[in-house]
């Protein structure tokens, strides 16, 4: 995810190679490799020319787990679930072209529909709706009186155009137009750490993503993210892919530590 692991074409590449020297020309297959290999999937999938979502009903393997496993977020798989997807993978794999060109091919299609769908300019339209009519969280307006406390210029929802689509985020220190800070607040109060997980692994995505997309565009811009949330403590893998996305984590932290960390990290560009 983000700058530090979300795939790029490079990766595409070094996994197709990678996989290639393992089934000796994607010639063979088995279920012990797949065992402890389940980023195979996302290779096996471009060489299908498989979406995520078709792909996962079509092995019966629960969407979220498929995209942990493509993420390289799950190590290993459970040797069931292995066999068991194993014996459908063989019908798929007859019909599979596994050159390279195709599986960039195939990556390219699909991070293109995925940024896609509604026309651009709708979709903007959309966004900026939203945000006009959207309420002030208690996190965001604490967050507001802390920056003007704290007398640092920011925007308030603001937008930045990163590759040609535009993406929202809470404060933009000092503006959109010379983003030095970024600062994310999410809110993930839920009944149970299951729920919890659910969450953390959902804020982990955006926020992984929209830091890939920052720092391709904006390579020394900061980024902030603060998260309330109502249990001991953030699922493990969900801290590791926060803390390597961010520049900056706070977690269940008071205005003090908030009103500290934000003051230093605007200290260098003021």
């Amino acid at each position: 995810m983000g700058r530090k692991s979300f795939r790029d074409e490079t990766k595409i590449v070094e996994l197709h190679k990678k996989y290639k020297k393992l089934t000796d020309g994607y010639s063979k297959f088995s279920a012990d490799i797949l065992l402890g290999n389940p980023q195979l999937l996302l290779i096996i999938r471009l060489a299908c020319g498989l979406p995520q979502r078709e792909f996962s009903k079509i092995l019966k393997f629960d969407r979220s787990a498929l995209v942990h496993s493509e993420l390289g977020i799950s190590k290993t798989m459970k040797t069931g679930n292995a066999e068991r997807i194993y014996k459908i993978l063989l019908s798929l794999i007859d019909n599979a072209n596994f050159s390279e060109e195709f599986v960039l091919e195939s990556y390219r299609k699909f991070l293109q529909q995925a940024s896609s769908g509604q026309p651009a300019e709708k979709l903007r339209q959309y966004g900026r709706m939203a945000f006009k009519h959207k309420k002030q969280t208690i996190q965001e307006c604490q967050i507001s009186n802390i920056l003007e406390s704290l007398r640092i210029p920011f925007e308030k929802e603001g937008i930045l155009t990163l590759d040609g689509m535009e993406f929202f985020f809470e404060f933009l220190i000092p503006n959109s137009q010379h983003p030095k800070v970024v600062i994310e607040c999410k809110n993930a109060q839920t009944k149970n750490k299951r729920s919890l997980k659910i969450v953390g692994y959902r804020i982990s995505y955006e926020i992984g993503y929209k830091s890939y997309m920052i720092h391709k565009n904006y390579p020394k811009t900061k980024i902030v993210v603060i998260i309330q949330h109502n249990h001991e403590r953030l699922p493990e893998r969900v801290l590791k892919i926060l803390e390597k996305e961010t520049d900056e984590l706070l977690i269940n932290s008071g205005n003090k530590e908030i009103s500290s960390k934000i003051k230093e990290l605007c200290r260098a560009f003021s």
